[in-house]
């Protein structure tokens, strides 16, 4: 690979750090559904600010997805002549700004779970008595 191009290695590496953190943050948001010590909400009303988690999830998704692209095209951009190099790397750009916004829009998403069930736990008596002050 010509060295003009010889960043695509950096924004490939950056890219396997970044799928690195969906997959741990996701893990960790499912660990938080369905670990044994978690006390779920008695009431509904809750028990709604849970449906964050499926946007998360897509976001997060999707940021992998963009990963993955990502290490095809890097894989390709070593394989082919240099005439096509050019839109290999600007499709790379545009894979890497896909991944890191929809990793931050999931950042966003669980941070506003996170704030809605820290209010819960400041302002209900209990969160398992049915929210009775």
């Amino acid at each position: 690979m010509p060295g003009d191009f010889a960043y695509l290695k950096s924004v490939l590496d950056s890219s396997s750090q970044l799928v690195q953190w969906a997959l741990a943050i996701g893990a960790g948001s499912v660990v938080i559904i369905i670990s044994t010590s978690y006390v779920r909400p008695a009431k509904l009303i809750h028990r709604i600010s849970y449906l964050l988690f499926l946007p998360g999830w897509a976001t997060l998704a999707y940021s992998i997805y963009c990963g993955d692209r990502l290490a095809r095209e890097y894989l390709a951009s070593t394989m082919v002549p240099s005439e096509s190099l050019m839109s290999i790397a600007s499709e790379i750009n545009d894979l890497y700004m896909n991944q890191w916004l929809h990793l931050q829009i999931s950042l966003y998403i669980f941070g506003s779970w996170l704030i809605l069930y820290l209010l819960q736990w400041v302002f209900s008596k209990s969160l398992t008595d049915g929210g009775k002050q």
